[in-house]
């Protein structure tokens, strides 16, 4: 039964982030508060990268099957697997709070996940795709996703935000 959730829970995730193909994007733009120069890089709500002065922000979106009611809290780990075999570990900054929607019916729960990533970081990401990412299960111990098949489409999205961040830094 478990597999059968996750299976369906991996391809609505594939589904979103197909879905959304159309809405990556890189640009640099002014804060209208801060006058801060921002680079961002979105791809509809499953990811985005920004660079402010104080770092280089990644964010991430996962879902759960089922309705939960708990906050991730900051320090969680996510884990990116290369395939020139290098793994990264990073430690989310803030905490994440659940968002609940209903499709069809079945009930999921998003979680977005913020980490900082350095220079170093953005060098690796940029020159290797990702093949499997590692998340906390909020229920306990860690899930998988290999990013295969048709996933392999969001490995690409999320190098070619390392590579719009690493092109456009000073």
């Amino acid at each position: 039964m478990k597999k059968i959730i996750l299976r369906y829970s991996l391809l609505l995730i594939t589904t979103i982030f197909l879905s959304n193909e159309s809405f990556s994007q890189c640009k640099a733009e002014k804060d209208p508060i801060t006058g801060e120069m921002v680079l961002n890089y979105k791809f509809g709500e499953a990811l985005s990268y920004t660079v402010k002065d104080t770092g280089i922000y990644f964010e991430m979106m996962f879902n759960y099957i089922g309705q939960l009611n708990v906050v991730a809290k900051a320090g969680n780990s996510l884990f990116f697997k290369f395939e020139n075999g290098d793994i990264l570990e990073f430690k989310t900054t803030n905490d994440a709070h659940p968002v609940t929607k209903v499709s069809g019916a079945t009930v999921f729960t998003n979680y977005t996940y913020q980490t900082l990533f350095t220079k170093s970081a953005i060098e690796t990401i940029s020159s290797s795709k990702v093949v499997l990412v590692r998340y906390p299960d909020l229920k306990g111990g860690f899930t998988d996703i290999e990013l295969t098949g048709l996933r392999k489409k969001f490995a690409k999205k999320i190098q070619e935000g390392a590579t719009c961040i690493k092109d456009n830094l000073k």
